[in-house]
């Protein structure tokens, strides 16, 4: 018998797995994600409380007491995600190690504070791949004929892959290809004939009698084109436009051309429309099917095209002149219109009414262009401005100046943090989102000097990005002219360096520094205009934490690794620097430039620059810099062959060695650890070993072998590079011919290591005798004659042509075994070192393929599948094959059995620890002979060990996560005897009027409450404020229930804890109760602005009522969760569409609710707070009859405005979760879920920003 199962359909929920080498870049992408969110959270306040607990602990924190000390002021961060507690000791070692750039295990208060201003700074230079902006050039496209008038509009057509354009007052559509040439029949429009009968009287056949004759004429019309549009939808993809007719019309294309176009759901109806006025602007809205119509007058109408229906915006609060563009923003429910009557109008889709009106502009608006991916609006009109919006905020975020005449145009390059406007001179400005700066400025112009360009509107076609501009002709721009996929940047990179706990290359280049994962080869970010002038030089320091660069005007500065930020500058050169090198053991940088100067500067991490000693080089051009720990000296080469050697501490210069020809220039210094020898490279192909200091005969050659030309044997060939490997004691070389070259030198160096250590036992047998102490000295290494050493070959392991020009840099990575190249040619190459056989290079292909699954999980199992979905390839199933088979055979099952399938949820449940930072998790599952490959990217053929780190990162966090919850524990159990268990307050006996709330170390007087859960539910002790609150214990009170809220859901799987209730519309009464609760105190507080300070007493309401007269609704923690089941069941049962419930994005929605009422109950603290404030300042006044009139109402008045910004700020929360409750659960509609998700994201940046405000103010 055979076994059988059911095969997974494609409808049901799968996720992918990944390869571990895939998977582990995704863990470390999120742990980044995660550390910058984790940094927005040190606001003022926080870094003011920091401070103090630094200075508590003598100004510096080891790792673990700075984990201790942060999680208090991160409560609210997070809690909806997995893990949280694990994820939130990851981030805080992760930016402990990004802080701490001396490597000594200890943060310095000095370290912290650079560590914020930096990363104010550098937030705008860091870039992803696709933020980078390169330049334009002209195009040397010519169209297909000369244009007698204006081109009134251009539009790029991707189906067909074409430009449609026409040209003012005409009836033409003409299209072009790409590169100019005809592209098809032009598209004339007809309008409907006009049908004349007219009359006439004749004689009859016989002349005597008149008849009359009726004639029918037809009337051709002729009309011109206004606007156009063409629809990508699948759906349709039609071509409409406009005319001055009052119609609409659309064409779709076939082979023969564009034709007439019939409703997608009716072939007898043609997709036509005759409307009142001309229209002059359109915009589509795919998600609904409709057409927004611009007309002459200011209205807007609609045309839904699924029912030729006309439909009108609200008229009254609309435009009073031409509506000229138009914008549709379908998922988040808005459309934008600009007009001549300079306003900007933002309608909400849902109500077709008015949701807001911008005024910004001081004449005109032109055109409009949308961002979706950061939610940015662009207005251009005629006061030669652009204007930045966001949709959800009402006032204007920027003004972009430069233009000198009259914007006629902006468009939006998706996929890029490009904008491109132009002006009605021609002068086109390309500007970067990120800082709103413009990168880029050239002026369209004609060939011909007596006429203008006149431009009227500008596209841009995709792939390959180009623009395109029409006016008087039709020109095109072309992005990154120079691009070639291949290489690694437009500029020569100066060198590669790998760097290990970043698990990325560095490949400075041009003005920048791009980032390259080292699991799959793609950019990972790019550190943009770091310099001002190209880099010469790059220089990591010794932990990797830091890198110097100095660039071609002189300028030499230090950065941070991970973030790009500046450190400090060093002091700058007079010429180019070529060479530095970071001597870790004195504590110095060392820069060298074409000035023949070399600066030494303290290392002194945040400090001023000190510049300690300059060496100057004589005799020669500086080509190379290298440091001797052993000796401490500088080490000089130049372009005549020499090597000076200079005492770092006394700036003398020791010797120098003379042994090359003059115009021999020394290309690379390595020294051979423990001995006091060198090898020397220089461009003659010279390889020497050469002596130095404490050696008696220093600076002499003593032994030397040649590289030799491999295509001509007996022609010396320059080497450009060379690196000693001190492990495998082989050297690698680079020469000018773009060869790579790895000699066998281990029987030379094991020769001198050992003459040195016969040196060594004979100078300690010689102190033994004496009674010396023995130890390692240098004067044993002195030699009083030079070691002879035997004629023997050094053997070539392997040769291999890497490039076709000149190699620029030479990198050995010892640790993996691999070699890295930078050539002439503009890229970069990995070899392996054993073999010298090509592994990878780093490209800038723009269509790099993403990572595919190696294997499918089914949502809410532990079955996994093969990627086509017809194999069970997890090995539990594989093992319960054979077992099964056995059963069989034996006589157990005597029919076919299928196998049963695990009941699954598809609700996915929390990842577990291991799931979720395991890289190897599911590929130990698998069984690995039935899956087609093991890589996610085969593309990347570099295989990094990345087990070791991941293994030693993981038990370093295991290890403080032990240590850490251990110090909790401590610090628990301390504070229950101190009578601070639940952390909850309750005030103590009184000793004396000021201090009685304090204790002796002037901290909070605490005491066990387990009675009371909630602050806001004790009942008041009385109706009068007798005591004076102090600011900070109002503050302190409120922290420490935050973190109450907090460790509730935790244990409540990230759900706010509330009580029981079991519908949606309890909630939405939970909540007006409460506005009623807030009401009635703030008509109190507003009674208060009208007190004088003759009142000598003021009643204080309750601020909630006491458990007597009223218990309070509390909300069920597992509320969404169930309401979120009940929909996928209900779907499930009636077999609609999967994708409905299947979406993630739905699941997403009800964690970030969550976050949403979490934070409105703190603005609802804070509303409290604030009112409790207010009487404070009153029994203050009180106690104080001295204060001025003035000040009391100035105080009090600013309390109140308070409360009301709080409250407001809660019924703003509130009524947009009943919104989403009512149409978003009751409909389930994913559309307005995942709209939903927008507002919710937006309104938790903003009720962050208040809670931040507050504690500002604090």
């Amino acid at each position: 018998m055979t076994t059988q199962i059911k095969k997974l359909s494609k409808l049901d929920h799968t996720i992918p797995i990944y390869s571990p080498r895939s998977t582990y870049k995704q863990i470390l992408h999120t742990d980044e994600t995660l550390l910058a969110d984790l940094t927005l959270n040190f606001d003022p306040f926080t870094i003011n409380v920091l401070r103090t607990e630094f200075l508590m602990r003598q100004g510096s924190m080891e790792v673990t007491e700075f984990i201790l000390v942060v999680k208090e002021h991160l409560l609210s961060w997070q809690l909806e995600i997995s893990n949280r507690d694990i994820k939130l000791i990851r981030q805080l070692v992760n930016l402990f190690e990004e802080i701490d750039l001396n490597g000594n295990g200890k943060l310095e208060w000095e370290e912290f504070t650079n560590y914020i201003i930096e990363k104010a700074t550098v937030l705008n230079n860091i870039k992803s791949k696709q933020d980078e902006i390169k330049l334009y050039t002209k195009s040397n496209m010519k169209p297909f004929k000369k244009f007698t008038q204006i081109i009134t509009r251009v539009i790029y057509i991707k189906e067909i892959d074409k430009i449609a354009f026409f040209e003012e007052g005409s009836d033409e559509i003409q299209f072009m290809t790409p590169d100019g040439g005809f592209g098809l029949k032009p598209l004339k429009i007809v309008p409907i004939s006009d049908k004349v009968v007219t009359t006439q009287a004749k004689k009859d056949k016989d002349k005597q009698n008149f008849i009359i004759v009726k004639k029918e004429d037809t009337i051709e019309k002729k009309t011109k084109i206004l606007t156009m549009l063409y629809i990508d939808d699948p759906k349709y993809q039609v071509l409409l436009a406009s005319t001055h007719d009052g119609y609409v019309r659309g064409w779709r294309y076939q082979s023969s051309g564009f034709v007439l176009a019939n409703q997608p759901d009716n072939d007898e109806e043609m997709i036509e429309h005759h409307f009142n006025n001309d229209i002059y602007s359109m915009t589509w809205d795919g998600i609904n099917e409709i057409l927004y119509c611009g007309q002459k007058e200011g209205q807007i109408n609609i045309w839904n095209l699924k029912t030729d229906t006309e439909t009108q915006l609200q008229s009254e609060a609309g435009h009073t002149d031409v509506v000229m563009d138009m914008i549709a923003m379908p998922k988040l429910q808005f459309m934008a219109s600009a007009s001549l009557d300079k306003n900007l109008i933002l309608w909400n889709t849902l109500s077709n009414k008015r949701e807001r009106t911008y005024k910004e502009h001081t004449k005109g608006i032109v055109s409009l262009a949308f961002n979706e991916s950061l939610i940015l609006l662009f207005s251009a009109g005629f006061d030669h401005n652009l204007c930045v919006w966001n949709p959800y905020i009402e006032s204007l975020i920027f003004k972009i100046q430069g233009h000198s005449s009259p914007v006629i145009g902006v468009v939006v390059i998706e996929g890029t943090s490009q904008i491109v406007s132009l002006d009605q001179e021609g002068s086109v400005k390309v500007w970067d989102t990120k800082k709103f700066n413009c990168v880029q400025q050239f002026s369209v112009e004609t060939q011909d000097e007596k006429h203008k360009f006149n431009p009227s509107s500008l596209c841009y076609i995709p792939k390959p990005l180009k623009l395109i501009f029409g006016g008087r002709s039709i020109y095109s721009y072309e992005y990154d002219k120079n691009y070639n996929p291949n290489s690694v940047d437009d500029y020569v990179a100066v060198c590669c360096k790998f760097i290990e706990n970043q698990m990325a290359f560095f490949t400075p280049a041009g003005t920048k520094i791009k980032i390259w994962n080292a699991l799959t080869g793609d950019v990972k970010k790019i550190y943009s205009d770091i310099t001002t002038t190209e880099i010469t030089a790059f220089k990591l320091d010794n932990l990797d934490k830091r890198f110097i660069i100095g660039d071609s005007s002189g300028t030499v500065a230090l950065f941070n690794v991970i973030n790009g930020a500046k450190i400090k500058n060093l002091p700058k050169h007079s010429g180019e620097v070529v060479a530095i090198v970071h001597a870790s053991d004195i504590g110095a940088f060392f820069t060298g430039s074409m000035d023949n100067n070399v600066f030494m500067t303290l290392d002194n991490e945040f400090g001023e620059s000190e510049l300690l000693r300059t060496f100057i080089i004589q005799d020669g051009q500086l080509t190379f810099l290298s440091y001797d720990p052993a000796m401490k000296h500088l080490l000089a080469g130049t372009n005549s062959g020499q090597i000076r050697f200079y005492e770092t501490d006394t700036n003398k210069l020791h010797g120098v060695a003379n042994e090359f020809k003059q115009g021999e220039e020394i290309t690379s210094i390595n020294l051979i650890k423990g001995i006091p020898f060198l090898i020397v490279t220089n461009s003659q192909g010279k390889i020497s070993i050469m002596s130095m200091p404490p050696v008696l005969h220093r600076f002499v050659k003593i032994y030397t072998f040649t590289n030799l030309d491999p295509e001509i044997s007996s022609q010396l060939l320059g080497i450009s590079n060379a690196v000693f490997s001190q492990e495998k004691k082989v050297l690698f070389l680079s020469d000018d011919k773009g060869f790579i070259k790895c000699f066998e030198v281990d029987w030379l160096v094991d020769f001198l290591i050992n003459i040195v250590n016969e040196k060594d036992k004979e100078d300690a047998a010689i102190k033994k005798i004496k009674g010396l102490k023995t130890g390692s000295s240098q004067n044993a290494r002195q030699m009083l004659a030079l070691p002879k050493i035997p004629q023997r070959e050094v053997k070539m392991k392997w040769i291999t042509r890497a490039h076709y020009e000149v190699i620029k840099s030479l990198e050995y990575v010892e640790k993996e075994n691999f070699l890295i190249t930078t050539a002439f040619d503009k890229k970069v190459k990995l070899w392996d070192a054993e073999t010298g056989k090509f592994i990878d290079s780093f490209q800038q292909n723009y269509d790099r393929k993403e990572p595919r699954p190696i294997a499918l999980r089914r949502g809410g199992t532990e079955e996994i599948y093969n990627t086509d979905l017809n194999e069970r390839i997890d090995l539990e199933f594989s093992q319960q094959i054979p077992q099964q088979e056995q059963d069989e055979q034996i006589g157990q099952i005597t029919q076919n059995q299928i196998l049963e399938e695990k009941k699954f949820n598809h609700l996915e449940l929390p990842k577990t620890p291991q799931e979720e930072f395991n890289p190897f998790f599911y590929i130990e599952k698998i069984d690995q002979s039935k899956l087609l490959t093991l890589k996610s990217n085969p593309e990347w053929k570099l295989e990094i060990g990345f087990k070791e780190y991941y293994e030693k990162y993981e038990q370093k966090i295991k290890t403080l996560f032990d240590q850490v919850k251990i110090k909790e524990k401590e610090v628990h159990e301390k504070q229950v005897k101190q009578g601070i268990h639940n952390r909850h307050y309750k005030q103590q006996n009184v000793q004396s009027e000021e201090d009685k709330q304090y204790d002796l170390n002037n901290k909070l007087a605490l005491k066990d409450d387990e009675a009371n859960n909630n602050y806001f539910n004790q009942q008041q002790p009385s109706h009068q404020y007798n005591q004076k609150l102090k600011t900070e214990y109002l503050l302190q009170k409120h922290k420490i229930q935050q973190k109450d809220q907090h460790q509730i859901s935790q244990r409540g799987n990230h759900q706010i804890n509330f009580d029981n209730i079991t519908n949606q519309s309890q909630i939405v009464k939970e909540f007006n109760q409460q506005q009623q609760d807030l009401q009635e105190n703030l008509k109190h507080g507003l009674k208060t602005r009208n007190l004088t300070p003759q009142n000598k007493s003021f009643q204080v309401p309750q601020l909630t009522k006491s458990s007597s007269q009223k218990k309070l609704k509390k909300v069920d923690p597992q509320i969404f969760e169930k309401l979120h089941k009940q929909n996928l069941k209900g779907k499930l049962n009636f077999n609609s569409d999967p994708k409905v419930f299947l979406s993630e994005v739905i699941y997403y929605l009800y964690q970030r609710l969550n976050v949403m009422l979490h934070l409105s109950l703190s603005l609802y603290q804070r509303y409290m707070i604030q009112q409790m404030n207010v009487h404070q300042n009153l029994e203050k006044f009180n106690a104080n009859q001295k204060l001025n009139y003035l000040d009391y109402n100035d105080n009090i008045s600013n309390n109140i405005i308070q409360s009301f910004y709080f409250k407001n700020k809660i019924d703003f929360v509130n009524h947009n979760i009943f919104l989403i409750l009512k149409y978003g659960f009751k409909k389930f509609n994913p559309i307005l879920i995942q709209s939903s998700l927008i507002i919710i994201n937006s309104m938790i940046f903003k009720i962050k920003q208040s809670l931040y405000l507050s504690d500002h103010e604090k």
